[in-house]
């Protein structure tokens, strides 16, 4: 067993592998995360229109869970195999509960799991995993600009959502502060912690540029 987490252990294997238990607890908090984010696009539980919510935030919240929350995660993980460690994601019941719940408010507080790591890394190695997950957002936020630039207003104004969304997680995940990524960053370097805080102020400034084009 894998005393500290309760789970098996299995041998490495490629970055783009899924064990059956971490596809399981992705797609919950998949699932959990969509449904949260859509209650609290709504304005909270009580302010939720059936049809628009099932036609219209249900997908718009998917796309920002997808891009914002599994995206992110996969960038501490594929990183971390590629450095021969074992990874994968594992959620955290009472945080998705938390989700759900503020929801109901009109806000969401996540906190729905990570990608646990075991392997023999140095401060470099855990510096560059721990920077993969917000480098994953602003590449995501820079890939909306173009079309927030080109599309129709619809398509435009749902890509600056899942830019803003991206770009707002990059952020918050940088506070060095530890368990966030932003502390391992700055252990890694100060010089490599101000590169990714500066990133994600240019990406910031280039979204809020796009949007007045």
């Amino acid at each position: 067993m894998w005393p500290q987490y309760g789970y098996y252990r299995p041998s490495n294997r490629g970055p783009f592998s899924f064990g059956k238990q971490e596809l399981k607890e992705i797609g919950i908090s998949i699932i959990v995360l969509t449904l949260s984010f859509a209650i609290a696009f709504s304005g909270g539980m009580n302010y939720i229109k059936p049809e628009d919510f099932i036609r219209y935030t249900l997908p718009i919240a998917f796309l920002a869970v997808i891009t914002g929350f599994f995206l992110h995660e996969m960038g501490h993980r594929i990183v971390a195999r590629h450095y021969g460690c074992w990874a994968e994601f594992r959620m955290w019941s009472m945080g998705l509960l938390l989700a759900i719940f503020t929801s109901l408010f009109g806000a969401v507080f996540a906190a729905p799991g990570a990608v646990y790591i075991s392997g023999m890394i140095g401060r470099e190695q855990n510096g560059k995993i721990s920077a993969a997950g917000p480098m994953m957002n602003v590449v995501v936020a820079l890939s909306m600009m173009p079309i927030i630039v080109l599309a129709s207003p619809l398509i435009g104004g749902i890509a600056y959502f899942i830019a803003w969304i991206n770009i707002f997680l990059a952020g918050f995940n940088l506070i060095p502060f530890p368990p966030l990524d932003g502390y391992k960053i700055y252990q890694w370097g100060l010089e490599y912690y101000l590169g990714m805080v500066f990133l994600v102020i240019f990406t910031f400034i280039g979204l809020r540029y796009a949007v007045s084009l």
